[in-house]
């Protein structure tokens, strides 16, 4: 592979990772504030929401694996080294590949990033199904024969139609 062809490739494979964390952040952040049963109401709930805002992968990561109820040490483990991964592309890429690109092992890299985003792309496609359950619950409960229920409606028909037709649904 030409020099030009693998760095544009490299940049590629990191490019696609920062963005398929980022999406499995945002599902993450519209999870958690359900997950939590100390929080009486949808209004709480919408409250912590907004304060998870700033919060990282990682961390949020962590909350996900902590709240669930029955999560097993195989799916934290892999939880974990996803974040891990994710960490050391995108804050510690030169200590992490810096001896592979420097021998010329480029396609090894390649693979590991390609692996890596095909990993995180499926952790980011399961918390996208579990958010769209969750828009249809609340829609089949709280919005149940009010005003808004066809807002609702269309709301969770969007966020369905927008996860079927997502170009890259074939990549994971």
């Amino acid at each position: 592979m030409a020099e030009a062809d693998f760095q544009r490739e490299l940049q590629m494979q990191v490019g696609a990772t920062v963005l398929v964390c980022q999406e499995a952040e945002r599902y993450l952040k519209a999870l958690l504030p359900f997950m939590d049963s100390t929080l009486p109401s949808l209004a709480e709930a919408l409250d912590r929401l907004g304060k998870l805002k700033r919060h990282p992968f990682g961390p949020l990561t962590e909350q996900f694996m902590d709240r669930s109820l029955s999560i097993s040490d195989g799916i934290r483990e892999q939880l974990a080294g996803l974040v891990n991964k994710r960490n050391n592309i995108v804050h510690h890429f030169t200590e992490t590949y810096g001896a592979e690109l420097r021998a010329g092992k480029h396609q090894q890299v390649l693979a590991d990033l390609r692996t890596t985003f095909a990993n995180l792309a499926t952790l980011r496609n399961a918390l996208a199904e579990a958010v769209a359950f969750l828009l249809e619950a609340i829609r089949d409960t709280v919005f149940t024969n009010t005003p808004e229920y066809e807002q609702m409606r269309e709301l969770c028909a969007s966020f369905r139609q927008a996860l079927e037709t997502r170009p890259d649904r074939s990549l994971a």
